[in-house]
């Protein structure tokens, strides 16, 4: 549950236990409260993502939010139901991709692993989706930031070490350009996360709270009505390991669903440039995806 923790908290509470398993140091313990998490006397509210928060955050839920059913309608009011896949790309696959966007018509980089990957799924999904040339192409971008903070929170931060911020883009310009523009539209978007974006949006919770918003006493809802993909570059994973040695991979699926659906980019079992990305959309959109011949390119085994 989020008002507890985020997933690496899950992940290392299973951490923990196999290193208890195994009589071993608990390497991460528990850590709570850190300082450069607490409002600054000096406050900045200039939050780079401050539209994203104002409208998603502090939008208090409707009281049916909180039912299940309601949680898996779209826009258009209809439930769905949502099915979950669970893609592997390699190292050598990754290497491949991260090629074609060096080579494409947008430059930047280095273009991050999770960067590339995302960017191809989320161009997969439209034309799954089958979004017109003048749809919009809705991103709630989740990322861990535990290692991007400076100075660097401990890995056992017991909370909410995540940020949220929005792609907004012509659904026709994502598919009809090639890998590199989407790749550099998430890219750009990653590059808002820093130290001072984190601390601004605690400044800016403090102040509305302080302002007697209503805002809080809802738990926020942060997932848009688009698609929401959440890169977790940093995750131990691999580092539970029981007697029977580590595992062989790894996946998360975050309730409730809502919107369009959720990608969510995990480290592969390779390491290094590998990922893992548990997909969980609507079951006729993956049946769709599943057909898409630019996604059976780069994986080949799912044909």
């Amino acid at each position: 549950m989020h008002t507890i923790g985020d997933p690496m908290c899950g992940t290392l509470f299973m951490k923990a236990w196999s290193e208890t398993f195994r009589v071993a140091q608990i390497l991460h313990p528990p850590f709570f409260h850190p300082p450069s998490l607490k409002p600054r006397d000096k406050v900045n509210l200039e939050v780079k993502s401050r539209g994203y928060y104002t409208t998603s955050f502090f939008n208090a839920r409707d009281e049916d939010q909180n039912d299940e059913k309601t949680q898996r309608e779209g826009h258009n009011g209809l439930a769905k139901e949502f099915g979950t896949i669970t893609l592997n790309f390699s190292e050598e696959t990754i290497e491949k991709m991260i090629s074609e966007v060096q080579e494409g018509s947008i430059k930047y980089g280095p273009p991050n692993p999770s960067d590339v990957v995302s960017a191809l799924l989320w161009k997969a999904i439209l034309r799954a989706q089958g979004k017109s040339k003048t749809d919009e192409a809705k991103v709630s971008l989740c990322l861990e930031f535990r290692k991007i903070h400076l100075p660097p929170l401990p890995y056992g931060y017991v909370g909410n070490a995540i940020h949220f911020t929005g792609i907004s883009a012509n659904a026709g310009e994502v598919l009809n350009q090639d890998l590199s523009y989407a790749s550099s539209l998430i890219n750009e978007s990653s590059g808002l996360v820093d130290t001072e974006e984190v601390r601004s949006v605690v400044d800016l919770v403090n102040e509305m709270e302080a302002q007697g918003k209503e805002v809080l006493k809802k738990p926020p809802f942060l997932y848009s009505d688009g698609l929401t993909i959440a890169i977790f570059d940093y995750f131990l994973c691999y580092d539970v390991v029981f007697d029977f040695g580590k595992p062989i991979r790894v996946g998360y699926r975050i309730e409730p669903l809502k919107g369009e659906g959720q990608l969510v980019v995990l480290p592969g079992p390779e390491g290094k440039s590998s990922r893992v990305v548990v997909v969980s959309l609507p079951e006729e959109v993956i049946i769709n995806l599943l057909k898409d011949d630019e996604l059976l390119r780069v994986l080949p085994e799912l044909q």
